[in-house]
């Protein structure tokens, strides 16, 4: 699938940021549910400073936040963002 493609598309170690479209503004809220089913609630302020999102085309890690890049983490087939 495409989402397959878009998953395995950087090798571990890579430094890579998201574009995010919108068409409306709205507010950066992200979670995630671990191995164990337990849900974290991810601290946007290291990458996304500013939760106001505006319209439009926006790049995380945003300007001013406290990592350039995310890099790909993990192991083969189970990739993950840091």
């Amino acid at each position: 699938s495409s989402s397959d493609d878009v998953r395995h598309g950087q090798r571990l170690g890579s430094r890579v940021s998201l574009v995010l479209e919108s068409d409306r503004d709205g507010s950066f809220f992200s979670w995630d549910e671990g191995p164990e089913g337990t849900v974290y609630c991810l601290c946007p302020s290291w990458f996304a400073p500013d939760v106001r999102l505006r319209a439009g085309r926006i790049t995380l890690p945003q300007t001013g936040a406290r990592y350039d890049s995310f890099v790909v983490t993990g192991k083969p087939g189970r990739e993950h963002l840091l």
